[in-house]
């Protein structure tokens, strides 16, 4: 039996530490990951269409009272809070308000004195409340409420609500879905195929309905890009050094830490697409000789199927398999002109790249199908292409954050995902936004026309030409509002192409590689420095004000 020698170099080494650098600075401060999981019983009315809890609480002495918080689950619940001042005998209504946030923390103002109170809480017919609890300004008021699941788990309330405990952005769409495929529910948000939230499920699934747990299958699809990313600039560039350039400016660009650390469905569509672009490569570069028939087969059917997965996440992979295709029939010319048989490769492609994604694009709406077993499969399958096609072709409601597709290379309007609006009273910040390292940005587009200009030779840097084109230009003929993100799955090729200008300059400049070692210092800097709008820390206001905010189309705080 033959055995497999595995070579670990210093390359291995340094990809390993910049992995774990990488991997402990997302991980950090991601989200809790316990949250309340008790809920009161609800009493449903005669038709089990809505339901209602309503308690008392007596608190051990008679406070102000500035706010209520409640975490909720599904449903919309609308709360009203009671207060009384002779023991019972007449209520004062302190505040009444429909809470339609997701797995957050909501606030109900209050602005009263009281000792006792009376909630009452009523909502539809999946109404999940887990916990409640009172502020006084800044205080957290301690209940004591005997067996009422309510108020059991009161060392979950904060003073202020965060990202690091409850949903925001798109999350309250994707996360929420997610755990719905858990519950066997009919999906909520049903306007991209279903992978990308079965994958968020299976961290709710190890970690609980938690916004660890909801945000941890991304952040680790994050991480493994980068070695996807190195292997892919290894077979392109030859040496480790271009392969580590290429992957530490990844793991330094701002876009993929905020989008990674979301949980989106973005971050496996493209884990997918440069994953295939990777096995794509072999097939487009090597000759007969070096990647012989069957192992060219083999090849092929793992693109398929990973671009399958990919198209199961989101459309936009689509894109990918245009310039897959380009890049399949580059492969194939060269292939026949060394003298192979393309045709039998061919006519086992429409299996790889047509069947086999097929098959994988329709198992994904199994959750679909068994959440609604009276309907035909192939009726749900139908009907959801057309209202995916319908919801994306009408979208067109305004965006104060959405922007053209030709200013997302300049980092023209960012987008911000979140922000604590309580902490502005305090001179404090604590924002999520997503935008490009302009750093790695800027000098990514001005290596553009110096692929353009160089891949009638170079089989390099027309791979990278055709593979950033296929994900960025179809974006050029879109109507609907486009935003910042949608850049995310252009963004390794075109890092590729700034790490190909540089390998160039180093050959051709005696002081080519200082050049490098400047780019990948400058990029960590920022990182560094732009680092509390991308991960939700608390700051001085001052500070994003500015020293962040570069220009005024780059709203980073309230």
């Amino acid at each position: 039996m033959k055995r497999i020698k595995l070579k670990c170099t210093r390359a291995h080494l340094c990809l390993a530490l910049l992995m774990l650098v990488y991997t402990v600075t997302a991980f950090v401060n991601l989200g809790a990951l316990e949250v309340p999981v008790t809920q009161p019983q609800m009493t449903a009315d005669a038709d089990g269409g809505h339901k209602g809890y309503i308690t008392y609480v007596m608190l051990e002495e008679e406070v102000p009272l500035t706010s209520m918080l409640l975490y909720k689950g599904l449903g919309t619940a609308g709360v009203t809070v009671y207060t009384s001042d002779d023991g019972g005998e007449h209520w004062t209504e302190a505040a009444q308000q429909v809470c339609r946030q997701l797995y957050a923390w909501e606030t109900v103002p209050l602005s009263c004195t009281a000792q006792l109170l009376c909630i009452s809480i009523g909502g539809d017919d999946v109404l999940e409340v887990f916990e409640a609890g009172f502020l006084s300004g800044q205080t957290v008021i301690e209940v004591t409420a005997g067996e009422d699941a309510l108020f059991d788990e009161q060392a979950f309330v904060p003073m202020m609500p965060t990202y690091e405990n409850g949903m925001y952005f798109d999350e309250t769409y994707h996360a929420r879905t997610a755990y719905e495929h858990l519950l066997g529910m009919e999906p909520y948000e049903i306007s991209h195929p279903p992978l990308g939230k079965l994958l968020i499920a299976c961290g709710i699934a190890l970690f609980g309905m938690s916004p660890f747990g909801w945000r941890f299958a991304g952040c680790l699809f994050g991480i493994l890009m980068l070695p996807v990313l190195y292997v892919l600039a290894k077979r392109l560039f030859g040496r480790d050094l271009w392969a580590l350039t290429a992957a530490a400016l990844l793991a330094f660009d701002f876009l993929h830490f905020t989008q990674t650390r979301t949980a989106l469905i973005d971050a496996f569509a493209v884990f997918f697409i440069l994953l295939a672009y990777t096995l794509m490569y072999r097939y487009y570069s090597e000759t007969p000789a070096e990647l012989p028939y069957r192992s060219s087969l083999i090849l092929l059917a793992c693109c398929g199927c990973v671009l399958g997965l990919g198209i199961a996440v989101k459309w936009t992979a689509v894109y990918a398999a245009c310039g897959l295709a380009v890049l399949f029939v580059q492969g194939a010319v060269r292939r026949y002109r060394a003298g192979e048989r393309v045709l039998p490769t061919c006519l086992w492609c429409v299996l790889f790249f047509g069947i086999v994604p097929f098959g994988i694009y329709f198992l994904s709406y199994l959750p679909y199908f068994s959440a609604d077993t009276q309907t035909p499969a192939w009726k749900i399958f139908i009907d959801n292409q057309i209202y995916m096609l319908t919801y994306h072709g009408g979208f067109s409601e305004p965006h104060p954050f959405q922007s053209k597709w030709y200013t997302w290379p300049l980092v023209y309007r960012p987008i911000w995902y979140y922000g604590a609006k309580s902490l502005a009273a305090e001179g404090l910040v604590s924002s999520i936004c997503a935008l490009g390292n302009p750093l790695v940005w800027w000098c990514g587009t001005l290596c553009i026309p110096v692929s353009l200009y160089r891949c009638v030779r170079s089989r390099e840097d027309r791979f990278l030409l055709i593979a950033m084109l296929s994900q960025y230009l179809p974006w050029a003929f879109i109507s609907r509002p486009t935003f910042i993100y949608h850049f995310f799955a252009s963004v390794p090729f075109l890092i590729l192409m700034l790490v190909s200008a540089l390998k160039v300059l180093s050959e051709r400049m005696r002081y080519g590689y200082v050049l490098t070692v400047v780019l990948l210092v400058g990029a960590a800097g920022l990182f560094v420095m732009f680092y509390p709008v991308l991960s939700g820390a608390v700051v001085d206001r001052g500070y994003v004000l500015n020293v962040l905010s570069w220009f005024d189309s780059w709203i980073l705080c309230y």
